[in-house]
């Protein structure tokens, strides 16, 4: 029989990113097997072009988990689908009994929040303390399934996506131009961001070199910081793409730029998962955590939180002349 198997991601971009490699694995494990992934609609765009993801499930937290008739609903779609196996990375007990109710055969999951009995693998859960990546893989290995011994996040763009992005960097980027920095202001937290004055006084330093490009990214939210940026640049003249391009887009972006200096966020993820360098400035949240694990080399800058008590304050230690000296002696740029 053919494998039909449902993933329960959790919720947030970050989040689904780092799940990435199970996807993989999975496909690996189970090749001819049919994969699908339920999760809210904003986080969807992550696996609209994984080659390992067949589909995607709606499920939209707020009215799946507190509306009855719409969870009735939710589970008459899944047997309907006839799944054989289903995966829970979130750790609610109404994802696992929403597995349970539609009678899927096969249902692995850590054993958390008294949910042990609606499950048929329950894993014993040892806590979030190592990274999220090797946390979600970890369920699988424990799972019995066979794990390499590396892996790495992985964000998938459209031939589209690329396309438009080579036409956008022939326009933009001058000729002769060495190197693209991308600068990525935005986090989904406030005490999460460097403070915009910084990364204004990175790109001045950015632009000593005058065969360097300057680009700043995010999404349309972001455009206020990225107008903060260009109001406090003493000479550099970066280029803002904020809320210029979709996600898809970003990542083809990135995946040209010669390294991305970023706040702990989605894109750093992204930047991580094309293959650029990344230069992750922490704040309160733990880089041993979440911080980048795709293929390609990260620097983590993080002060010890237990030194500051304000986020801002902790941020600020970290200042551009040290990101920008730590980039040149490894020669990123």
């Amino acid at each position: 029989m053919t494998e039909k198997i449902l993933i329960f991601t959790k919720n947030w971009f970050g989040d689904v990113i780092m799940q990435t490699p199970c996807f993989r694995i999975l496909k690996d494990n189970f090749p001819n097997a049919k994969i699908y992934a339920a999760m809210p609609e904003r986080t969807q765009w992550i696996v609209k072009d994984n080659p390992f993801i067949n589909g995607v499930m709606a499920f939209n937290e707020k009215e799946e988990t507190r509306s009855p008739l719409t969870k009735l609903k939710f589970i008459g779609q899944l047997r309907k689908e006839k799944f054989t196996r289903a995966y829970l990375f979130h750790r609610s007990r109404t994802r696992a009994f929403i597995c349970w109710a539609a009678g899927i055969p096969v249902r692995v999951g850590y054993s958390v929040k008294g949910r042990r009995a609606l499950l048929t693998h329950p894993i014993p859960d040892g806590g979030e303390a190592c990274h999220q990546t090797d946390y979600f893989v970890g369920l699988l290995k424990a799972s019995g399934l066979h794990v390499p011994k590396e892996y790495f996040s992985e964000f998938h763009f459209s031939d589209q996506d690329a396309n438009k992005v080579e036409r956008l960097w022939e326009r933009m980027i001058p000729a002769g131009t060495k190197r693209v920095i991308a600068l990525n202001p935005g986090a989904n937290w406030e005490p999460k961001r460097w403070p915009v004055e910084y990364f204004a006084e990175t790109a001045d330093l950015l632009s000593e070199d005058p065969r360097a490009e300057i680009v700043i990214t995010g999404a349309e939210k972001d455009i206020p910081l990225a107008d903060q940026i260009l109001k406090h640049v003493r000479k550099a003249k970066p280029i803002s793409l904020c809320g210029k391009t979709s996600l898809g887009e970003l990542g083809a972006f990135l995946s040209h730029c010669d390294v991305v200096i970023t706040a702990d966020s989605g894109p750093m993820h992204i930047a991580s998962s094309v293959g650029t360098p990344v230069a992750a400035i922490f704040g309160p949240t733990d880089s041993a955590n979440t911080g980048p694990r795709g293929k390609s080399p990260a620097i983590i800058f993080q002060e010890n939180a237990a030194e500051k008590s304000d986020p801002q304050d902790l941020m600020r230690t970290i200042t551009p002349e040290k990101v920008v000296r730590a980039i040149k002696e490894i020669g990123w740029i």
